[in-house]
């Protein structure tokens, strides 16, 4: 993630789900850019991620999730990722898909 990205800075915390296995990039000017702003910035994997907005609905989040493909339909994958959507629609917060 870069700081091209439209970011939600209007926040005291900021929440990045990096993805199932943690594998989105975020570079040193994002964390540089939320110093700056004093925004604590806090970098998980996506369930994670999750888990720490639904606890605390003030901070702002961005979430990357990744289509996995499940061996069957309603397997845990999609479950993932259809929970993740539900919680941005309830939170108002972009998304960054990589499907």
């Amino acid at each position: 993630m870069s700081i091209e990205e439209k970011i939600p800075w209007k926040c005291h915390r900021l929440v990045i789900g990096t993805g199932a296995y943690g594998r989105l990039p975020v570079m040193k000017e994002v964390k540089r850019e939320a110093e700056r702003r004093h925004v604590e910035l806090v970098i998980v994997p996506t369930s994670e991620a999750i888990r720490l907005i639904e606890k605390e609905s003030a901070a702002n989040a961005i979430l990357h999730v990744t289509c996995q493909r499940a061996k069957t339909p309603g397997a845990s994958a999609n479950r993932k990722l259809g929970r993740c959507f539900r919680v941005a629609r309830r939170l108002a917060f972009p998304i960054f898909s990589g499907i």
